[in-house]
């Protein structure tokens, strides 16, 4: 699964962020295990600790995040972690991994990860992020400023070293969802969908209504308060 959303935030609001962040002084990348970050992080990062601008646009993503529908209605976020910038240049990656289970004061449980692209990709060169999944099957992401890029957690990822040009520049964040199973997620994301074509089609219709009221139910069901 991968859910990939074009201007998450307006333009002008993005060109701003990477302006003044770019003013700050930014720093090596960390982990809780530093031998870790020493030997699979190559970037730098911006923390709402940081500095107060930080802060003010780590809020405003995450609130754009958060009320997106599309994401309201496939990934059902309950919470999320106030997100931090990324930085890669000369050479800068993110070796293979995935994400902790458990991120943040108050801690949430990770089951999405999210990626917004803050610059634009044909000012640099690799920096692809790269999803592994069990299937086997690989994705390569690099994409246009302002858009959204949302994977499950547990996926093996990594972002290619940014070999020539400028910097890759993105702000990251996680969701804990009220639907732990991502299998269920699914099935309500198809049902939204069904729901979605038979009201374009036939309009408020009986079939419409009982999906949707099939949808409502499965939520009782499921969702985690």
């Amino acid at each position: 699964m991968i859910i990939v959303i074009p201007d998450i935030l307006p333009r002008p609001l993005v060109d701003q962020i990477v302006k003044d962040l770019g003013q700050l002084p930014w720093h090596a990348g960390d982990t809780t295990d530093s031998d870790y970050a020493a030997a699979v992080k190559q970037n730098q990062e911006l923390k709402e600790q940081d500095h107060p601008l930080v802060k003010r646009y780590a809020q405003a993503i995450l609130e754009a995040v958060l009320t997106n529908e599309q994401l309201r209605t496939t990934v059902f976020p309950s919470m999320g972690k106030v997100p931090q910038f990324n930085r890669y240049e000369g050479g800068g990656a993110y070796h293979k991994h995935s994400d902790s289970a458990f991120i943040g004061r108050p801690e949430i449980r990770t089951d999405l990860s999210v990626t917004v692209f803050l610059g634009d990709p044909d000012e640099y060169e690799g920096g692809e992020l790269t999803l592994e999944y069990p299937s086997g099957e690989v994705r390569r992401v690099k994409e246009n400023e302002a858009t959204l890029v949302c994977y499950p957690s547990g996926v093996l990822h990594y972002v290619t070293p940014v070999t020539r040009g400028g910097a890759r520049v993105a702000a990251i964040t996680w969701l804990q969802s009220c639907i732990r199973s991502l299998r269920q997620r699914d099935v309500l994301t198809s049902v939204v969908s069904l729901y979605t074509k038979v009201k374009e089609k036939e309009g408020l219709s009986e079939t419409y209504t009982e999906l949707v009221s099939i949808h409502q139910n499965l939520l009782r069901m499921w969702a985690e308060t």
